[in-house]
C-alpha cells in the first residue's frame, strides 16, 4: 500500500511545486486607470429645490491616489453653459482641477421663472506623492485636498449654491 501512496504523493507535490512556481512568476495584475487622468459629469436644470451636499473624498490605492468631488452645485444667469475641466500639475505634487464655463446659444423657450443651476462631479486619479489637489471655478477657489495616508471624506461649505 506504501508503494501505490508514493507514487500519488509525489504528483501531488509535483503539481503544488509547479501551481507555486506559477503564482510567483505571474506579475500582479496592473490597474487600467491613467495616471494622472480625470472624469467629469455635468447636470443643468432649475433651482427649485435645495441643491444636493457637495463633498470630497480620496482614497489611496496601491498604484494612486483617487480623489472623488462630487455633487458641486452653482447658479448662473445664462440658461445653458459649456463647462470644461482641465488638470494641470503646477508644481511637483501640487494639482489644480481648474472648471470653466461659458454660455452656450439658448434654443426653444426662455422660462423666466428658471434660475439655472448646474451641478457639476469629477474623479481623479493622481500619482501617490501629490501633496493638494486644487479645485477652481472659473479661477475662484471652490476647495483644496490635501493628502492623507487613509482615507478621507468630508463635505464643502454652500457658498457657491
Amino acid at each position: 500500500m506504501a508503494r501505490q501512496l508514493s507514487p500519488l504523493l509525489t504528483g501531488f507535490l509535483l503539481g503544488l511545486l509547479v501551481a507555486g512556481g506559477v503564482v510567483y512568476v505571474t506579475p500582479s495584475p496592473q490597474s487600467s486607470i491613467a495616471v494622472p487622468s480625470m472624469t467629469t459629469t455635468t447636470a443643468t436644470g432649475c433651482a427649485d429645490s435645495d441643491p444636493p451636499r457637495a463633498w470630497v473624498g480620496q482614497t489611496p490605492t496601491s498604484e494612486h491616489r483617487s480623489v472623488v468631488f462630487q455633487n458641486y452645485s452653482f447658479t448662473h444667469e445664462a440658461r445653458d453653459i459649456e463647462l470644461r475641466a482641465n488638470l494641470t500639475e503646477t508644481a511637483d505634487g501640487h494639482w489644480l482641477l481648474a472648471y470653466t464655463t461659458r454660455p452656450e446659444t439658448s434654443r426653444g423657450s426662455d422660462d423666466s421663472a428658471c434660475v439655472p443651476r448646474t451641478t457639476v462631479s469629477s474623479s481623479v486619479a493622481l500619482p501617490s506623492d501629490f501633496e493638494t489637489l486644487t479645485v477652481r471655478l472659473d479661477g475662484e477657489p471652490i476647495t483644496t485636498v490635501r493628502s492623507t495616508e487613509r482615507p478621507q471624506f468630508s463635505y464643502l461649505d454652500r457658498a457657491a449654491a
